[in-house]
């Protein structure tokens, strides 16, 4: 989540800067709590099922991943850097 951090530090407004931080934040303690609520639900002493704790992450992670590729650029302020170069 750090390089997340980062981009939306370089892209994000100033008086918005803090709300895309916090919200960055909560998304990946978001993730960390659903991996412990999966634990749980597939995860029993009658049925161990430690394959229905990836599905979460593969069904969110697969498709998001896709968007990211297409639909990331370059920071503003890396692109004026190597303008600059």
């Amino acid at each position: 989540s750090d390089i997340w951090l980062i981009y939306a530090n370089e892209e994000s407004k100033q008086d918005k800067r803090a709300l895309n931080t916090n919200i960055i934040l909560m998304a990946g303690l978001f993730g960390a709590v659903i991996m412990v609520i999966s634990r749980f639900v597939f995860i029993s002493d009658v049925n161990q099922n430690w394959r229905g704790m990836t599905l979460f992450p593969i069904i969110i992670g697969l498709p998001l991943s896709i968007v990211i590729y297409f639909t990331l650029k370059v920071t503003t302020e890396f692109q004026s850097i190597k303008e600059n170069r």
